[in-house]
Formats: structure tokens, C-alpha cells, sequence
């Protein structure tokens, strides 16, 4: 069980088991940060509650992010239950995800994580991003010098600056 409260009210939500949420709201965040391709449309995606699912759209709203989400009482049964728009400040909300995803880590660790929830990995990559983009980092900087790759280029990051941003927070 999870929330976000903010102007608006409180958004309260549990994601079943079929629904790979925290996946699916990281890209939302990266989105609209300008940190994922806009044309994929992760800004917008499906929770399943069961019976219930909602549909959530996130945005940026001068400084704030945006959460609307509407709850229908089934995939069959199209009746919406709740409609709620909650506005939150972008830096204190990336904060406090940083922090609470950052304990979750600590807690269960990666090869916890999926023991625990018994379907999807920690979405370390995309957690990775969301920290670096509310930092001001740029650690998903692309290379592409093919010279040590028989003149071909290619795609990389730094995967020692990556290391050092994963043991920041083991350290915070």
C-alpha cells in the first residue's frame, strides 16, 4: 500500500501482483522530467487493484508534479469509483521517493526485492535516473568513440560513476 498526498488531497494505491507499478511510475517520472523519449508515452499507464484498475497520468505543472488518477471498479465494469488530481512540489516529492526507494533497498536488497514481491526485479537502472536527474548529475551521458571497438560506434555510460551513485545510497 502506497500513497502521495499533496494539494488536492491524498492519492492511496496497491498494486496487485499482475501490474509491474514501480516500473511503470519511474518511466512516468522520467517523462515528464525529459529523462525518457516523450513519443513512448510512459507518462500515461494502468494499475490493476483487482477487481479494480486505474489509469494514471503524470505531469509537470510549475515545479509540481501532477498526479490524476481515475479508479473504475473493474476492467468489465467501466464505473468510475474516483477521480483525484494531486499536485506536489517536484523537489520535495523526488526527495522523499529517493529516500523511501533508497530504504527499500537497504531493506530487502535486489535479489530481496523480487523474493519479496515474487514477480518483477527493482528497477535499479530507472531508479538510477530519477536520482541522477533531481541531483543535477548527468550520469546518463552516452558515449560513442568507436575507437576501441574496431571503429564502430557505440553506446555506454560510465559504469564506474554509476557504482559510485548506487554505494551513495547505501552511505545516505
Amino acid at each position: 500500500m502506497g500513497s502521495i498526498v499533496g494539494e488536492g488531497g491524498a492519492i492511496f494505491f496497491d498494486a496487485s501482483y499482475l501490474t509491474n507499478f514501480l516500473d511503470d511510475f519511474m518511466l512516468g517520472l522520467l517523462t515528464v522530467l525529459g529523462k525518457w523519449p516523450a513519443d513512448e508515452h510512459k507518462d500515461k499507464f494502468e494499475m490493476e487493484e483487482e477487481p479494480a484498475f486505474s489509469l494514471w497520468d503524470v505531469s509537470l505543472d510549475e515545479g509540481s508534479f501532477v498526479f490524476h488518477v481515475v479508479t473504475y471498479e473493474s476492467y468489465t465494469e467501466r464505473k468510475v469509483i474516483d477521480d483525484k488530481t494531486v499536485k506536489v512540489k517536484r523537489e520535495q516529492f523526488l526527495a522523499d521517493f529517493i529516500s523511501e526507494m533508497s530504504d527499500v533497498l537497504k531493506r530487502f536488497g535486489l535479489f530481496g526485492f523480487r523474493s519479496e514481491w515474487h514477480y518483477f526485479e527493482f528497477p535499479l537502472s530507472l531508479f538510477l535516473m530519477i536520482k541522477d536527474a533531481a541531483g543535477g548529475n548527468s550520469l546518463e551521458v552516452m558515449e560513442n568513440d568507436g575507437a576501441t571497438n574496431c571503429g564502430m560506434e557505440y553506446e555506454s555510460t560510465d559504469f564506474v560513476a554509476e557504482l559510485r551513485a548506487i554505494q551513495s545510497i547505501l552511505i545516505e
